[in-house]
């Protein structure tokens, strides 16, 4: 008996010591997982807080430029304005002194002119009067049988006298025809105005049913485009043809590589300034007022460079794919500082997203 009790104590120890690592295995893995828990929720509430602060900065950055975008076109305003006003003054102030000197340099350039002549005419008239007055004395003191037998020489006398007043009287009839020129070039009468304006009307009759009929042809191939208000097709009263393309047609979200659909547009917009060659063409690019963040991009910073790149894309394209004379083009960007509409909207954002291709009248095609 002794003996078997003596066996099984130890065996009861080691089963009871292994019951205890067990315990204390099972009690280190629940808190551990406890601990876990209790760290991954922490690390997700600071992901939270995290997004919320991140979110908090974006609007917070957002208000910012667009109050700073606000400010801006204040002050461009303003300034706009104060320099139209000073251009108002100077071309009063140059306009009245240019139309004072511009009349008083044609009155003194008319008057000498008209006195030169007319100093001219006396003189002729003079030399008539001399001669006839010679040719009375030669006749009066020429005793009377000189006079009967010398007939002949007076005769002779006579006829050169005659011819000299024919050619005096030739010179005073030009003289006059100059002068009548002269007045009708400084006041042309009015069959000469309505002559001149006829011509031009005409003249631009011929121009603007040219450019009707390129502009029909451009909208007819255009018209699922315009229909949807996607693109726009205007004549200017200066007589510059303007087509604005929506971004969305040519561009995607913040890139400057041309779509494919956007080719084809630009194709069919490159037919109708191919047929004025001699007209200067102005591509101006333009974006909403959502500023650009520069860590996403290494060259475009900011709008600016944004309308810039991408009014440079279409350039290239029409330079490259449809032939167009570089020489007639030139590259504008304006950002967001002339919209169509104001407002922060996504469909007048969407609107104020556009590409503008501008073909100059030939009175324009000088200037840049």
């Amino acid at each position: 008996m002794n003996s078997y009790n003596e066996a099984t104590k130890p065996s009861s120890q080691s089963s009871l010591f292994l019951w205890l690592i067990c315990l204390l295995l099972l009690l280190s893995s629940i808190s551990g997982w406890y601990f876990y828990l209790q760290a991954d929720g922490n690390l997700k509430k600071t992901q939270i807080q995290k997004q919320r602060v991140q979110k908090q900065y974006r609007q917070k950055s957002d208000e910012l430029y667009e109050s700073w975008d606000k400010i801006q076109n204040y002050q461009n305003k303003n300034y706009q304005l104060s320099d139209q006003l000073k251009e108002c003054k100077g071309k009063t102030i140059s306009g009245n002194e240019n139309s004072a000197n511009i009349c008083q340099e044609e009155r003194t350039e008319s008057q000498s002119l008209l006195d030169a002549q007319q100093l001219i005419i006396s003189d002729l008239n003079k030399e008539i009067k001399q001669l006839k007055a010679e040719h009375k004395s030669i006749i009066n003191t020429s005793p009377g049988n000189i006079a009967k037998n010398n007939s002949l020489y007076c005769e002779l006398l006579e006829k050169q006298l005659e011819k000299q007043i024919e050619k005096f009287n030739k010179q005073m009839g030009n003289l006059l025809i100059q002068v009548s020129e002269l007045s009708d070039k400084q006041h042309p009468s009015k069959q000469q105005i309505i002559a001149k304006e006829k011509q031009t009307l005409t003249q631009q009759a011929i121009i603007s049913k040219v450019e009707s009929d390129a502009l029909n042809q451009l909208r007819a191939r255009l018209i699922d485009n315009i229909e949807a208000r996607n693109i726009t097709i205007s004549r200017q009263q200066q007589g510059n043809i303007v087509i604005t393309i929506n971004n969305d047609l040519i561009f995607r979200s913040k890139q400057v590589n041309i779509i494919k659909n956007g080719t084809e547009i630009l194709l069919k917009t490159a037919d109708l300034l191919q047929q004025f060659p001699n007209r200067k063409i102005q591509v101006i690019g333009h974006t909403d007022n959502l500023p650009v963040r520069s860590e996403s991009h290494e060259v475009i910073l900011s709008n600016w460079e944004l309308s810039a790149f991408r009014s440079g894309a279409v350039i290239r394209y029409l330079q490259h794919a449809a032939k167009v004379a570089p020489q007639r083009m030139m590259l504008f960007g304006a950002s967001q500082y002339q919209p169509l509409e104001n407002g922060n909207e996504d469909s007048i954002r969407a609107k104020n997203r556009r590409i503008e291709i501008r073909l100059l009248a030939e009175d324009n095609s000088s200037e840049i």
